[in-house]
């Protein structure tokens, strides 16, 4: 505390400031390395160094202050041409700078630093003391630092009254620092606002088709007065009649036909709004992928002096831009195809020279968009896949056989090292040989619904692309109806659709399959994966085509049979957040026009789990409708209507019939319409809460013995205990929430 001022509520904003700076300044003294003549670069490190050290002595913050001053000393010394730059002097730079992003990390959480800062010290030491520059400590930084400094701009001066933000540099009088939960918070909004823009649209189609059915009832209004004067039956009263009947029709379609123009330029300007919002708010979400990319030359930097070999990262499109939660999901993918790149792709010195190539082995990173998609290209100039080893490797860990090794293609060939555990290296290190690498490329581009291409040429180099969407916001997806429930498949995930027929469906290898366009593709009916009953008007009719989508993934085609297309539309892409955890085939969910809820399926996912590998087409009979169990019948009391219907899929797909009433009140009310087996309840509703209504029932007659659980935010201890002194069967934490758990809890509560 300084002069009544708590310095601790600046500690986000130093760290906020200084993680930048701490990477910048890796950026810059990595291209010293590269350039150690550019005088502009060093002017630039002492810059960023000081305005460091500067803000840590007013935080007081002196683990910082001491290890900056030690590194300006080193840079000061360079300057003076006092200290030669070399390998091992980088190596300690970055080791100090590795140091001080942790002392600045640490800060928030108050916590001690792990770091042998002692360690560094003494290299930092031993450098200085060996350049030619005698003199003291105070006198380096003097001569050195403030020279530089003043000859570009002065740090502002600290007083006793000076806020530490004072220190901070200003980096435009336009721009600003936004916390990330602000634009997301934002965004939330702007998610509500566009599924109230698809309602609107739906109301207009309502509109149109009302409009319509009043010109049907103005035709047959018509015909039947024509009938009726062909039959000379029309009376004075009829035609009386017949005429304010016309007079009330026309009004009725006059008034229609105004409100249904209004309602179409309100909507229209709506739209004009929402687009301008939508695109400033994804603005903002955009981040450059120099994000990440700025990360990965010191990785490959360090990485080849670990292998011993040497690399030159290039690269290229860093001002292509990405939706900040692609850029966070793409850190680990990258992180891996460089390693791999560095490790397995390039070759040692020595080796490369035998094989005519340059000592220096080039890494190419790039980035570029196409369409609303992003190319990621990671792409090295070394030895090549090994596809014979791959092959050999797959045999002897049994997921191929012997006699098939031949008929394989480079893709499938490939597919093999993206499979979890498969790597081809004999030795277990702490970097490779673990067969994870690539797995977590491969499970990263399918969350994103996106593709992952390899190619290579043995001896001369690989080829990694990964294409992304550039933000997943928004996505096209096909609306497809699965038995009686309604899905969204995203397009990018979409090879063909075609339409089949029956006669035409074949078993092979225990397998349904079709033969199209020269490929024999398995089929797997969507209904028998998620077991899901048909829809009633659903028949196996010989002369019908049956609706089948056709996806691609690791080599490989699988038909999808879904129940019927509907329509494809742009959505709204929403994750799975909170205490309901994604589960498994589905990558997100979105809301339509309607208000209806529905979930988007991970193709991807669904092509490599098991269900589908040994899934066939189960038989139709036509009588199993007839003799099918009872279902056993739930009533869910949730104000939140995503979460209840996300809860009412959940309870569906294990065969449960369910109704969703909005609070207590609402649940009285339907309760003795229907008979119900068990009841789910949230606590925190308007007008009658979980607690209340739990009470309510138990002291009753007729329902006192029904099953309710009570699913909740609330953790605190009264707060369960409330829960079961009001007569809960269950309590279980939204947070702690588990969809296994939830059916497991019902299993036991009904009987089953």
């Amino acid at each position: 505390m300084t002069n009544g001022l708590d310095l601790t509520t600046f500690i986000p904003k130093f760290i906020d400031e200084n993680r930048d700076r701490i990477q910048k300044l890796n950026q810059t003294i990595l291209a010293l390395e590269k350039n150690p003549s550019n005088p502009e670069l060093l002017k630039e490190i002492l810059r960023e160094i000081h305005t460091l050290k500067g803000t840590a002595k007013i935080m007081g913050f002196s683990d910082i202050v001491t290890l900056s001053h030690k590194v300006e000393d080193l840079f000061v010394k360079i300057r003076d041409g006092a200290l030669l730059s070399s390998k091992e002097l980088y190596d300690t730079v970055f080791k100090a700078l590795d140091a001080l992003a942790n002392l600045v990390e640490i800060k928030q959480k108050n916590t001690q630093s792990t770091v042998n800062r002692e360690e560094i010290y003494n290299h930092i030491e031993t450098f200085l003391h060996n350049s030619k520059t005698q003199g003291t400590e105070a006198e380096v930084t003097r001569s050195g630092v403030d020279k530089i400094l003043s000859d570009t701009v002065k740090p502002p001066v600290a007083t006793a009254e000076a806020s530490p933000l004072a220190l901070l540099p200003v980096e435009g009088r336009k721009t600003t620092r936004v916390d990330l939960d602000k634009i997301d918070a934002l965004y939330n909004h702007l998610v509500e606002l566009i599924i109230a823009q698809m309602t609107f649209h739906q109301r207009c189609e309502e509109i149109v088709r009302l409009s319509h059915y009043t010109k049907q009832l103005r035709t047959a209004r018509t015909k039947t007065h024509a009938t009726t004067n062909a039959l000379e039956s029309d009376t004075k009263s009829s035609h009386e009649t017949f005429i304010q009947y016309q007079i009330m029709e026309e009004s009725l379609l006059k008034e229609i036909t105004r409100f249904s123009n209004s309602y179409e330029t309100d909507v229209a300007k709506l739209d004009t709004i929402i687009e301008g919002i939508r695109h400033q708010v994804m603005f903002m979400r955009m981040q450059p992928i120099s994000t990440i990319f700025d990360l990965t030359t010191r990785l490959v930097r360090d990485l080849s002096g670990q292998f011993q070999k040497d690399v030159d990262l290039v690269i290229s499109g860093t001002e292509v831009e990405l939706d900040n939660t692609i850029i966070d999901m793409l850190k680990d993918p990258l992180v891996h195809l460089l390693r791999n790149a560095v490790d397995h792709g390039i070759e040692e010195p020595a080796i490369r020279e035998s094989r005519g190539k340059k000592r220096m082995g080039i890494i190419a990173l790039r980035a570029e968009q196409e369409g609303g998609d992003i190319i990621i290209t990671v792409e090295d100039d070394g030895k090549g896949i090994d596809k014979e080893l791959i092959k050999e490797t797959a045999v002897r860990k049994g997921l191929l056989r012997t006699e098939k090794v031949h008929e394989l293609s480079d893709e499938e060939i490939y597919g093999f090292i993206i499979k979890p555990g498969f790597s081809t290296s004999r030795i277990i290190t702490d970097t490779s040989g673990r067969g994870i690498g690539m797995d977590i490329v491969k499970t990263v581009v399918d969350r994103l619904n996106g593709s992952l291409i390899i190619e290579s040429n043995k001896g001369s180099g690989s080829r990694f692309i990964l294409k992304v969407p550039a933000t997943i916001a928004l996505v096209n997806v096909l609306i497809a109806q699965v038995g009686t429930m309604t899905f969204a498949i995203p397009s990018t995930s979409i090879e063909q659709i075609a339409y089949i027929f029956w006669r035409d469906v074949k078993t092979l290898d225990g397998r349904a399959s079709v033969f199209l366009e020269d490929q024999t593709i398995p089929l797997v009916d969507l209904v028998n994966i998620f077991q899901l009953e048909k829809d009633e008007d659903e028949k196996k009719d010989e002369g019908v085509g049956v609706p089948v989508i056709i996806s691609h993934s690791e080599g490989k085609k699988v038909g999808f049979i879904v129940s019927e297309f509907l329509s494809e539309r742009e959505v709204v892409f929403q994750e799975f957040k909170g205490y309901l955890k994604r589960p498994p085939y589905f990558s997100g969910i979105t809301t339509l026009g309607t208000g209806e809820v529905i979930l988007i399926l991970n193709m991807q996912e669904l092509m490599k789990t098991k269900d589908t590998a040994h899934t066939v087409l189960k038989s139709e009979d036509p009588k199993a409708g007839k003799h099918r169990p009872k279902k056993n019948t739930i009533l869910i009391v949730e104000d939140s209507i995503i979460t209840a219907e996300l809860e009412k899929n959940i309870l569906e797909n294990a065969g449960y019939d369910v109704d969703i009433a909005t609070d207590g009140i609402d649940a009285l009310d339907k309760l003795p319409i229907k008979k119900y087996d068990l009841l789910v309840t949230d606590v925190d509703m308007p007008r009658m809460n979980g607690f209340e209504l739990t009470a309510k029932i138990r002291s009753g007659k007729r329902l006192k013995d029904i099953p309710i659980i009570i699913v909740t935010a609330r953790e605190k201890a009264e707060d369960k205990r409330r829960g079961i002194e009001v007569g809960a069967d269950a309590y279980i934490l939204k947070k702690e929430f588990d969809q296994s758990n939830l059916l497991s809890t019902i299993k036991r509560l009904i009987g089953e």
